[in-house]
């Protein structure tokens, strides 16, 4: 993948933007005026500059600029005009939706260079789309999502108001800056939630999203807590991670835990034999921080992985405090030796994984190095959980059992 020529997410937005003004039924057809003549200006676009599709040139950056502060701008006057218990979000939905031409089944709009057709969704401003959603966890909130096709993916812009002196208040928006590259918008997919704080009685926005691609499964996605704006305070990112995953093999899912949340999406393994695994993210927002807390696996082979893979800052916590400087060392090495750059082609492998004699929850997992120097990982399970308790170049004598995870 080349490198995202990528500018951060917009961040900050007027602090508690009010919809109280005058409700102006000329100001919303404006807006969705102005959104349709964009989309037509954008769907001769495809592509950008290079034959694949992942350059997006300076005319039709604008052109996405544009279309994302005019989709906001209908949402907006829409709520201006709308009281606090408002009759049907689906209403709301279906007429936002007939206001700009979205949520419609689009026919191949686009001739390529052999004089086939091209799907709608190669488009640039194709295949628009507006969903609105009201979050369980938080008061009197209207969250509304809308995306739109940008090439080879898509791009999506989360709007979140809520209703305070007797007006519907815009606390949240969180879009993608301006980008030269696909890889720049906030799609592929978007999650959200809204996390209660129990502690204030306030509440916090989760967003988990991916960063389209034209060739690759292999991508990144951001992980991103945002603090709403209020009264005098522009809205905040609290924390932010970023981490690869596997693309289009399974739909990643978000949801609420107690204490935090939950993100599921197919990561990369080290050993090539499988490439891939299922990768458990969950987390708890403690000090305006993120910490990942346990399961981070769905088994013991892929507990080992995860455990090789994460900061040693958080694997340190999935490991029994006896053998802690010896695990690190072994933590580190393979790091080291899988970090980009390294110049180091070891090829890692998992062996067999094995119960051990005396211990049900006890386990033990090879991990090999193709230079024929394996380790021997020592497991604990706990419950919905795992722990590294030590690792070895020996095998434990102990660990007999039939091979527990054989390779097909």
């Amino acid at each position: 993948m080349r490198t995202a020529i990528f500018v951060f997410a917009v961040s900050l937005i007027c602090p508690l933007t009010s919809l109280a003004q005058t409700c102006s039924h000329d100001a919303i057809q404006r807006a969705a005026d102005n959104v349709k003549s964009t989309r037509h200006r954008m769907s001769t676009v495809k592509g950008g500059s290079d034959d694949i599709g992942y350059d997006v040139d300076t005319n039709t950056s604008e052109s996405i600029h544009s279309l994302k502060e005019n989709l906001a701008t209908v949402v907006s006057e829409y709520l201006r005009c709308t009281a606090e218990n408002m009759s049907s979000l689906k209403t709301f939905e279906s007429d936002l939706a007939n206001l700009v031409g979205a949520n419609r089944t689009e026919r191949p709009s686009q001739t390529s260079t052999d004089n086939t057709m091209m799907p709608s969704d190669s488009v640039f401003g194709g295949e628009l789309r507006i969903s609105v959603t009201k979050p369980d966890a938080g008061p009197q909130l209207i969250a509304v999502e809308t995306s739109f096709s940008i090439g080879c993916g898509n791009d999506t812009m989360l709007l979140i108001y809520q209703w305070k002196r007797e007006a519907w208040q815009l606390t949240v928006r969180w879009q993608s800056g301006d980008y030269k590259e696909v890889s720049g918008a906030f799609g592929d997919f978007f999650k959200f939630v809204v996390l209660p704080r129990k502690e204030t009685g306030e509440w916090l926005v989760v967003v988990a999203h991916g960063m389209p691609w034209c060739t690759s499964r292999w991508s990144g996605y951001d992980l991103d807590v945002i603090q709403p704006s209020s009264s005098g305070e522009s809205q905040r990112l609290l924390a932010h991670k970023h981490s690869s995953y596997v693309r289009f093999d399974v739909d990643p899912t978000m949801k609420l835990v107690p204490g935090g949340f939950e993100i599921r999406l197919q990561t990369g393994q080290l050993d090539l034999a499988y490439m891939t695994h299922m990768g458990i993210y969950r987390y708890h927002v403690i000090d305006n921080e993120l910490q990942r807390v346990q399961p981070i696996a769905m088994n013991g082979r892929d507990f080992v992985d995860e455990w090789l893979q994460a900061d040693w800052s958080d694997a340190i916590n999935w490991s029994a405090s006896a053998h802690l400087d010896n695990l690190q060392k072994v933590h580190a090495d393979v790091a080291r030796r899988y970090a980009p750059n390294s110049g180091d082609n070891t090829l890692f492998s998992y062996g067999p994984v094995r119960g051990c004699a005396g211990d049900a929850k006890h386990f033990q997992v090879e991990f090999d190095r193709d230079s024929g120097s394996p380790t021997f990982f020592q497991i604990e399970q706990g419950e919905n959980s795992f722990s590294m308790l030590d690792a070895s170049s020996s095998s434990n004598p102990r660990c007999k059992g039939a091979d527990l995870m054989k390779k097909q």
